[in-house]
């Protein structure tokens, strides 16, 4: 894969990318713009119709971007943090491993720059918060293939950038629509 700058290239479907054997293997999934446009920068041109381009394609109301990352090809997507994305995404693409890429959770006792890893996702706006706090949301196991091929890794380093070692944060992650800015509340939540 080629390093490209500039804007990506418009393609015409997700059909067009599929007829060129182009088959994504990950899915990266960012929120806030700043998020984004550090992703795109990071993603490599793919040959495509004899050039080699990021490619840019829309399927319903979701915009996609589809080059290399490292050695696999991927698909950035950017949402307001809606599941409703992710489950496109799914739908278009297929069942493939999802990377959000960016802030994240603020658990109690993690850095910035810790990776997290979900064991399971919980939806917290389905946990209501006052006097009687009962927790009615469903939790979303991760596939346990997944889950033991990052959990189990012997040799994790992965460092910040000061040079430093992050950890590595295997456990329930929280997911929903609005940020939780009281760390009590957040607290109760795991």
């Amino acid at each position: 894969m080629v390093r490209r700058s500039g804007a990506p290239d418009y393609c015409s479907s997700i059909g067009e990318i599929r007829k060129q054997q182009v088959k994504p293997q990950v899915i990266l999934h960012t929120v806030t713009h700043t998020e984004f446009y550090y992703m795109l920068r990071q993603l490599d041109g793919i040959q495509f119709n004899g050039n080699t381009e990021i490619l840019q394609c829309v399927e319903g109301e979701t915009t996609y971007f589809v080059g290399g990352c490292g050695n696999y090809f991927a698909v950035l997507v950017q949402s307001s943090g809606s599941s409703s994305v992710l489950v496109s995404a799914i739908k278009t693409w297929g069942k493939l491993p999802i990377v959000s890429v960016g802030v994240a959770c603020g658990r109690i006792g993690s850095k910035l720059g810790d990776v997290l890893i979900a064991s399971e996702i919980a939806l917290y706006e389905h946990a209501p918060v006052g006097a009687a706090e009962t927790f009615r949301g469903r939790l979303f196991p991760a596939d346990g293939h997944l889950l033991s091929s990052f959990r189990d890794l012997p040799t994790w380093t992965f460092l910040d950038h000061y040079r430093r070692e992050t950890k590595r944060i295997v456990g329930l992650v929280l997911s929903g629509d609005k940020l939780i800015d009281d760390a009590a509340t957040k607290e109760k939540l795991f």
